[in-house]
């Protein structure tokens, strides 16, 4: 009895198995028109036992049927055990599909309301020979037709009735695009000038193309006299260098696929622009500064540039800075002159003469700095952040670089992200991360060797607006250095609710004012400016002007940190240009974290200054295809700070203990207190920042340098108080 119900069973389960439906996936095709050229393949068989049978309506037995016109299919699927499955489909005309390439619907040349629409016939679905209802106006290179409209304006709507051979029709409808080269509102160009026989000038020309390209177009700049061209492709800010003085144009790169028609005997999508000549008495001086360290006044291998480094030409002042790898070039009219390298850190070994005299006379000279540096051993770290808003991502950006003429000892560079953050991920990768603690291991730095660090974390929800967070950035190594205050920065971030993504601000070296810069106690002005791309598509190119006030001074200009890689030049007129190429700025709706970016510098007021005197400074920032975002406009009014009442040390203030090696209790006499702690190094940096409500809190100063700190609380009735104290 056992044996048979167990028999009985299994049977019962193949029957029900058997019975499964059977699920028919396929895709049908229409044919064109009155043609025979439809389809229908079946993708996939789901359920009943294989293996299955097919039979169609027109007797085939494949899963797929073939050169089929316009009518009614029928398939049956037969599984293994008897199941079936049928499915039909109605096949019907389908019009001609033709599409056109991004040439299409282009207007014909700037300031025209002639346009043009161009027809790529291998993409269509129909039998050729084609003919076309209007006519075409002609054909290019490879015979596909061209229609021209004249005297219709961007923005109009036309329509193409397409014919095959077999009489099957469609019709392609176009828009007519303005140019795209359009050299108007939103294009922004600036040049510079150049000897009569030099070729110093260079252009910089921002947004060249508007509107929506297939892919972004490849550029040409012309010289009018000679021809000369230099080409850039997918690119929308155009950098032009070693240009002699001149009428110049840029325009769209043609190719075979799109006819070069030309308006009063020139190409559409045309820019032009001009080189000032500086005259016939002019050249070109330029040159290197390295670090010399074997002291032969040659660029050796391995001795690097001395980056962004600020040279003063006189008489004048006029300014160049070095890039990057410690190039500079600069056009200047015949003359006596000066030049001088500003840093003061730098020890000018070749030429013996500082500042150096040189005489221009229309020939280029060149003016190498070999150098080396009046510190041994000095590794600094910078720090920055864009914004932290609740429950989003946000980002640190770090730098760290020895400004010593001695090569450091492996290098130790940590971040300590505040107790609030959530460490998502870093590049370079870390060699620990433990809690909120990064650590990176590496080699020894030589002279001016740096490493830029990105760190990203996020912001919980929870965390109420106005929170302080502060996180340092500190490097070590095992070497005695001449400096140790300057290996750790620290940034205090306010939380923040709605902003404005593009902004410039100001931090003056005491801190003790977001508006004031007090004479007798700011030394420098740190300024950063965030930007954001808020558009729909990634920004391939983002440039930032700043034109600095004539309060500040150009010479002391100190290159900050930065999200991303850049270029920055001096320019006439007090200009600053930060060139980020080829950033590739996802938009924030792709990808809100990475949209953002930022770029920092310091700068001294120039001396004397007078009370009252205003320091404005605003940033303009282009993103491709956008008019330039210009900033609010970053105010600090100099003051004398006798204004503040600054009492001294007072009974009503308590640290504890004195001296501390982690953390340091503050109290104050006042139970409902409320204000800002800094803790001040001895250089005047604030590097330690932090909000206090109520008669106590606890600082950690573990992560500071051992030596003497001055620790000032800021009340909000506007006193401050003051206590010293020593990280041992």
């Amino acid at each position: 009895m056992r044996r048979t119900l167990l028999l009985v069973l299994t049977a019962a389960f193949a029957i029900n198995a058997s019975a499964t439906s059977i699920t028919i996936y396929a895709e049908a095709n229409n044919p064109t028109c009155t043609a025979s050229n439809g389809s229908i393949h079946v993708d996939n068989l789901t359920g009943g036992t294989p293996p299955y049978t097919m039979a169609w309506s027109t007797g085939a037995t494949t899963n797929e049927i073939t050169g089929l016109g316009p009518g009614d299919y029928t398939l049956t699927v037969t599984d293994d055990v008897g199941v079936t499955a049928t499915r039909s489909w109605t096949l019907t005309p389908a019009a001609i599909d033709a599409y056109s390439s991004s040439q299409d619907g282009h207007a014909s040349c700037v300031g025209s309301t002639s346009g043009e629409v161009q027809v790529h016939e291998y993409g269509m679905n129909g039998i050729p020979p084609y003919t076309y209802d209007p006519p075409p106006d002609g054909t290019d290179a490879e015979g596909d037709p061209v229609f021209w409209y004249p005297a219709t304006p961007p923005g109009t709507t036309v329509s193409i009735t397409v014919t095959d051979a077999t009489g099957c029709t469609g019709v392609l409808s176009e828009t007519i695009w303005g140019a795209q080269v359009t050299g108007g509102p939103n294009m922004t160009a600036s040049v510079q000038g150049s000897c009569t026989t030099g070729n110093g000038g260079a252009a910089t020309i921002v947004n060249v193309f508007d509107g929506n390209f297939y892919s972004p177009p490849s550029i040409e700049v012309y010289d009018d006299s000679n021809g000369l061209t230099v080409a850039f492709t997918g690119v929308n800010t155009v950098n032009v260098t070693g240009l002699a003085p001149g009428a110049y144009h840029l325009q769209r790169t043609w190719d075979a696929n799109y006819m070069a028609y030309s308006c009063d005997g020139n190409p559409y999508d045309r820019i032009n622009f001009v080189i000032p000549d500086l005259g016939p008495d002019c050249g070109k001086v330029s040159g290197k500064a390295f670090i010399d360290s074997d002291h032969d006044c040659t660029q050796d291998v391995g001795e690097l540039g001395v980056p962004y480094s600020v040279l003063e030409i006189q008489p004048g002042p006029q300014y160049a800075i070095t890039g990057d790898d410690g190039h500079y070039a600069f056009d200047i009219v015949n003359g006596s002159y000066t030049i001088a390298q500003t840093t003061t850190t730098l020890v000018q070994l070749c030429p013996v003469n500082t500042p150096v005299p040189f005489t221009m006379a229309t020939n280029p000279i060149v003016i190498d700095f070999a150098d080396s540096l009046n510190i041994p051993l000095d590794l600094r770290a910078y720090l920055n952040s864009g914004f932290m808003r609740p429950g989003f991502d946000g980002t640190y950006s770090g730098l760290v670089r020895n400004f010593g003429s001695q090569v450091s000892g492996p290098v130790t560079v940590t971040m300590t992200l505040d107790a609030e953050l959530l460490y998502l991920g870093a590049s370079p990768t870390p060699s620990d991360v433990t809690g909120n603690i990064i650590t990176w291991d590496l080699p020894p730095f030589t002279s001016f060797a740096s490493l830029n660090i990105t760190v990203n974390v996020q912001v919980p929800v929870t965390t109420p607006l106005n929170t302080a967070l502060s996180t340092a950035l500190e490097v070590l190594s095992p070497l005695p250095e001449v400096e140790l205050l300057n290996n750790t920065s620290t940034k205090i971030s306010y939380v923040v609710g709605s902003y404005d993504p593009n902004e410039k601000t100001a931090r003056t070296s005491t801190g003790y004012s977001a508006t004031q810069y007090f004479i007798d106690q700011d030394e420098w002005i740190d300024y950063t400016i965030r930007f954001q791309n808020t558009g729909t598509d990634t920004a391939f190119t983002v440039t930032i002007t700043d034109t600095l006030a004539t309060e500040l001074d150009m010479a002391r200009f100190e290159q900050g940190v930065s999200s991303h890689p850049f270029a920055v030049k001096f320019k006439s007129g007090r200009v600053v240009e930060w060139t980020f190429e080829n950033i590739l700025l996802p938009d924030s709706g792709t990808n809100e974290a990475a949209s953002h970016g930022l770029v920092s510098f310091r700068i001294r007021p120039m001396q004397p200054l007078t009370a009252g005197t205003a320091i404005i400074n605003t940033a303009n920032i282009f993103f491709d295809f956008n008019d330039p975002v210009i900033t609010e406009p970053s105010v600090l009014t100099a003051e004398v700070s006798t204004g503040v009442q600054v009492q001294g040390a007072q009974q009503n203030l308590w640290l504890m203990p004195n001296p501390t090696s982690g953390s340091l209790e503050v109290r104050v006499s006042d139970n409902n207190a409320t204000g800002l702690l800094q803790v001040v190094s001895v250089d005047g940096r604030v590097v330690m920042e932090r909000r206090m409500e109520g008669p106590r809190t606890v600082l950690d100063v573990a992560q500071l340098s051992r030596g003497l700190y001055t620790l000032n609380w800021h009340a909000v009735n506007g006193t401050v108080t003051t206590q010293r104290f020593v990280r041992e």
